[in-house]
């Protein structure tokens, strides 16, 4: 099984980069061909991608073309066609209808190329706009789609969306708006059972703040966390890892209850356990392997 824990952004025209990240212990690396690329190197960032990567050892990577309102997605669809990526990150999804005009160009590209079908996923960022945060429902309510990895949200776009001059408190908590785009794309990963991916946290070098903000994100129920630096992904990695003592535990309760398989509750150490916490024991299990 292909981990989810740290997704690592780099430019699509900064080949050092991309082999650092490919290098780096980041379980996905994302080469970006949206934000981190202005508008007059898009073409020539298309081909670098291509260059760069294909000297490259092989392990997963996944590419952020540039969003339908870009008018470039098609363009940058000709870069995934060269290098089969294990994925696609969809910026700025305004909701699951996104997600499946997506699904169906890839379905012609795979057509016309001779790949397997659904072999590409998609992973798309559901928050970036005030649209695409009161969008966030039709995940659960839609159309399913067999290429949904997981999905994901960031906070710069959509503060710049509402016009609000910050998206922290001097805490360093998210504000409100933020925090409810957090909250949905957790809930929507939930209802439809794939991984939800933590933001970014753009400051690379306070590595206090970010191991808090990980530690927290995992035991809210995310997955994994993206990452702007190499530095970042030790940091995640571990935090998104199971320790010892917990896989010991997750073992003993899912023992407890195949013991009793007909008890909907059951006294393990002295505590009454039920199927919620069974659920979570197997997901500790799952996620280790």
């Amino acid at each position: 099984m292909t981990h989810m824990r740290s997704w690592l952004f780099v430019p699509a025209d900064q080949p050092k980069k991309i082999a650092k990240a490919f290098a780096s212990a980041a379980d996905i690396v994302v080469v970006d061909l949206e934000d981190s690329i202005t508008l007059d190197q898009k073409i020539a960032a298309r081909q670098i991608c291509i260059e760069a990567i294909q000297k490259l050892a092989d392990r997963p990577f996944y590419i952020r073309i540039n969003c339908f309102d870009a008018h470039m997605l098609i363009e940058d669809l000709a870069v995934v066609a060269a290098l089969k990526p294990a994925g696609i990150i969809l910026p700025k999804c305004d909701g699951m209808p996104d997600v499946l005009r997506l699904d169906a160009h890839l379905k012609v590209l795979e057509a016309e190329h001779n790949l397997l079908q659904n072999n590409i996923k998609i992973v798309p960022i559901i928050s970036e706009t005030a649209r695409a945060v009161l969008n966030i429902h039709s995940f659960a309510s839609g159309l399913p789609c067999a290429r949904l990895a997981g999905l994901t949200w960031g906070a710069e776009d959509l503060t710049a969306s509402v016009g609000a001059q910050r998206n922290r408190l001097s805490t360093g908590a998210y504000t409100d708006v933020p925090c409810l785009a957090r909250s949905l794309t957790l809930l929507a990963a939930a209802a439809i059972g794939v991984p939800a991916i933590d933001a970014v946290f753009p400051n690379f070098k306070d590595i206090q703040a970010l191991e808090v903000e990980t530690s927290d994100g995992r035991l809210d129920g995310f997955a994994g966390k993206m990452a702007i630096h190499p530095a970042q992904i030790e940091i995640i990695n571990n935090l998104y890892t199971a320790s010892a003592q917990e896989i010991v535990d997750a073992r003993a309760i899912i023992t407890a209850f195949a013991a009793q398989p007909h008890a909907g509750v059951i006294n393990h150490n002295g505590r009454m356990l039920d199927k919620p916490h069974l659920l979570q024991a197997q997901r500790v299990i799952e996620a280790s392997t």
